[in-house]
């Protein structure tokens, strides 16, 4: 028996091992899963898997999937924004602390709508209470960005989804990233195994004619070789521990935010704008020494300005469909519609218009200051007083007055117009979505800034600065000075 064992060529023995590995994992898999399909769904900056079996393709699961189309009924206001976008492999449709895109473990049709009504019900909340980190400190989660590759990986889909579990940031990229490279690898080696197959299939028929066939016999009994142990590994792994072929998300802890210079220089404390009538004129500094000055002793600032608006007369930007407010940011009530209005516009064409700081709205006057001083104490005090000026002068900006905004516009999670650094916007992919951003505002009735594609105005004067029709859009938004 042992020798006869020992007469089978090795070739023979690792098939046979490869096809009973094979067939121990086949009865792993449920017939259930083998028809169901994983798709990738969307609703705000939220990433769903559904598990279907009734859909051919995901792009439009949400109109063309009966069990999808059965669960909306008498639940419209649960699926307004909901789409659904591509089918996900087995190790994308996990979760992101396991290293997938899924905002939660992947969910059968019947449990879509307790998600949903779950995110709803968290997301009220948010609004009114703030999100926590610990007790009595409220932290908005830090957005991600999502790492541009200088060598695109098939298949590979980072999620740019903020995720907090037990007081950590999970950030997916790394276990992504590898888990994509070691698929795509495999794939590189099948490929490789068939075309020595095929060389060595045409060696074979060349040596026949010339006598000499075992150099093609070799190469076709290696390629086979190298697949299967290519295949035997991954099966090996896979049944053994999957945990071994898919990683999890790097953890970041989160502390609790405190107030703190953001700039390069420590912020030195200024007394609150005196409330009542207010005396002074203008823009608090004019140029750059009298800005220098005042940015060293902050008891000679301006305690007020007229041109800024009463802080009881805004209110926080409410979260609604077409609007994601994470920034907190402030606005003056009395034009709360206006936004409304834009709002409505860009969520009817998909979009979400994003404000992500405190101050993309309304700005107070100490704030107004800070943001000059911290340029001009970091020696870049050209973006204040230069050509093409990118930060107003304090008491200068129409922010103060409650009447400007800055926008980043989102469709899904991706943001295709990002505020605040005007030296990007010589990058002719924001054209498209800048075009599109300032058609939805000014058809709302706003004006947009001509040398900033994300600032907006409303109500204030129709001058030089601002624009309606013919706005330049990237490239062509001259480049300030300072980014030179």
């Amino acid at each position: 028996m042992y020798q006869t064992l020992f007469k089978i060529k090795r070739w023979k023995i690792l098939l046979l091992l490869f096809v009973t590995i094979l067939g121990l994992r086949g009865f792993t898999i449920h017939p259930s899963q083998a028809a169901e399909t994983c798709c990738k769904c969307q609703k705000a900056s939220e990433n769903y898997c559904i598990n279907l079996s009734d859909v051919g393709d995901c792009a439009s699961a949400e109109v063309t999937s009966p069990a999808l189309k059965q669960i909306q009924t008498g639940n419209e206001p649960l699926f307004v924004g909901f789409n659904c976008s591509a089918a996900l492999t087995p190790t994308q449709c996990r979760t992101i602390a396991q290293g997938g895109v899924c905002g939660s473990a992947p969910l059968a049709p019947t449990e879509l709508v307790n998600a949903l009504k779950a995110a709803d019900k968290q997301e009220a909340d948010s609004q009114s209470s703030g999100s926590s980190i610990s007790s009595g400190q409220k932290t908005p989660l830090p957005p991600l960005t999502v790492p541009e590759l200088g060598v695109k990986i098939p298949g590979l889909d980072f999620s740019n989804i903020r995720q907090v579990e037990n007081g950590s940031l999970l950030i997916p990229f790394l276990a992504q990233y590898i888990s994509a490279g070691y698929r795509y690898l495999i794939g590189v080696g099948v490929i490789a195994a068939i075309i020595m197959v095929m060389y060595g299939g045409f060696r074979y028929m060349v040596g026949s004619a010339m006598g000499d066939v075992k150099r093609g016999k070799k190469i076709i009994l290696d390629a086979v070789l190298g697949l299967v142990l290519i295949l035997s590994a991954y099966l090996i792994l896979q049944t053994v521990n999957p945990a071994t072929l898919n990683l999890d998300a790097v953890r970041v802890p989160l502390v609790g935010q405190e107030e703190a210079d953001q700039g390069d220089v420590q912020e030195q404390p200024q007394a609150e704008p005196e409330s009542g009538p207010c005396t002074e004129s203008g823009a608090g500094c004019s140029d750059e020494k009298t800005c220098t000055a005042l940015c060293k002793d902050p008891s000679l600032r301006p305690k007020c300005s007229p041109n800024v608006a009463d802080p009881t007369l805004v209110k926080v930007i409410p979260n609604t469909p077409g609007i994601d407010n994470r920034g907190s940011t402030k606005f003056l009530t009395d034009l709360m519609p206006k936004i409304k209005t834009a709002s409505e516009a860009a969520n009817a064409k998909g979009y979400t218009l994003m404000f992500l700081t405190p101050f993309s709205g309304y700005r107070p006057l100490i704030e107004q200051w800070n943001t000059a001083c911290r340029a001009i104490n970091a020696g870049k005090g050209k973006r204040v007083w230069g050509k093409g000026n990118t930060i107003a002068k304090p008491g200068g900006s129409n922010h103060g007055r409650g009447r400007a905004i800055d926008i980043n516009l989102m469709r899904g999670t991706t943001i295709l117009v990002p505020s605040g650094d005007p030296c990007i916007q010589n990058n002719s992919k924001y054209k498209e979505p800048s075009t599109e951003l300032t058609n939805i505002m000014v058809g709302a009735g706003w004006q947009r800034l001509k040398t900033e594609m994300w600032h907006f105005e409303y109500g204030t004067p129709s001058d030089g600065r601002v624009c309606t029709n013919n706005c330049p859009q990237p490239p062509d938004i001259p480049r300030p000075e300072s980014c030179k």
